[in-house]
């Protein structure tokens, strides 16, 4: 990955957390297909929260907030300071670290889908339920 796919893809998330406030519609599509939460389901809520000083909530809704939060701070600062810009670009280079934070968020996900099916007491201690509209359910309701 490149430093300017990242700044890109955190620009583009960044408008969608902030054209996103308040809304309960989901744009995920592993959650609009199944219903079940995806590795990544909540992190924009979560994001949303911390903004707001809602720091327990944040973590309630997605465990990795904090680091992605962190992530988007640090790629921010990489338009401003070229220091931080070639220490990400250095990280990046880097495929295992990359490898290494896929295969931690996919198997978060896959433990949040086994608590969520399997022992919903559990899911609901540790998350906050999921009840987004999917985005055929919100056109059927606004079609209605």
């Amino acid at each position: 990955m490149k430093i300017k796919d990242l700044q890109f893809i955190v620009i583009i998330y960044i408008i969608l957390i902030f054209l996103s406030f308040g809304s309960h519609i989901s744009f995920c599509p592993f959650y609009n297909l199944t219903h079940l939460p995806c590795p990544g389901c909540g992190m924009t809520r979560a994001i949303q929260n911390l903004l707001m000083g809602n720091f327990s909530k944040a973590l309630k809704y997605h465990h990795f907030s904090y680091f992605v939060f962190f992530i988007i701070i640090i790629t921010l600062f990489t338009f401003i300071s070229k220091k931080i810009y070639n220490f990400v670009e250095f990280i990046l280079q880097k495929d295992w670290i990359l490898i290494f934070l896929l295969l931690v968020i996919i198997i978060y996900g896959i433990i949040r889908i086994i608590l969520f099916l399997y022992f919903p007491y559990i899911y609901n201690k540790y998350f906050f339920k999921i009840e987004n509209q999917t985005i055929g359910e919100f056109i059927y309701e606004f079609i209605k």
